[in-house]
């Protein structure tokens, strides 16, 4: 009974949420202007979107972020869109839906590790991390998350300006809950 309810405790860690704040870890994706790394975004709040270009909810929060990326691009924001669907073609996306901001082909195995999501969860798109100046994951949210299905647009203005009024130090967080679906 004990080794049952040890492998259950176990077992719910390995599928609970992200570490929240954690490192960024790099990401690598394929722009139709070459490769192109998280790392060169280092100093910049930084959104990623982890996206499948055929979801309507996806090309939805892009256009959003291309807006904000717009107000909030000479501020200090920096945005990055890693499609990881089979076909994906970031340049006809990036075209189609008026994207301001590197879109690139990435492998699900490495968006899942970054996202520190398990495959044993259900996984929704899009996924939102916010990193800080100083390289930090804050915040990331699923698709099936309040915070990018009601008042998405408000929600992330809301977490862009508390990141760029942190300016360049490297403040401790608290742990944000963080929701992968």
């Amino acid at each position: 009974m004990r080794f049952t309810l040890a492998a259950l405790v176990v077992g719910a860690l390995a599928v609970s949420g992200a570490v929240i704040p954690r490192p960024a870890p790099e990401l690598s994706v394929n722009t139709p202007s070459g490769p192109f790394r998280l790392s060169q975004l280092k100093g910049k709040v930084t959104i990623v979107e982890i996206m499948s270009t055929t979801c309507p909810h996806c090309q939805n929060s892009s256009k959003i972020l291309s807006k904000l990326n717009t107000e909030y691009g000479p501020k200090g924001l920096s945005i990055l869109g890693m499609a990881i669907n089979d076909g994906a073609n970031a340049a006809q996306f990036t075209k189609e839906f008026g994207v301001n901001f590197p879109v690139g082909v990435g492998k699900r195995d490495d968006a899942f590790a970054f996202l520190q999501h398990s495959l044993m969860s259900p996984f929704y798109f899009p996924q939102v991390v916010f990193i800080d100046r100083a390289g930090n994951v804050r915040a990331q949210y699923g698709g099936t998350d309040a915070f990018l299905q009601t008042n998405e647009e408000a929600n992330l203005r809301g977490m862009i300006e508390k990141l760029l009024g942190e300016g360049g130090a490297n403040k401790a967080a608290a742990p944000a809950k963080s929701k992968k679906k």
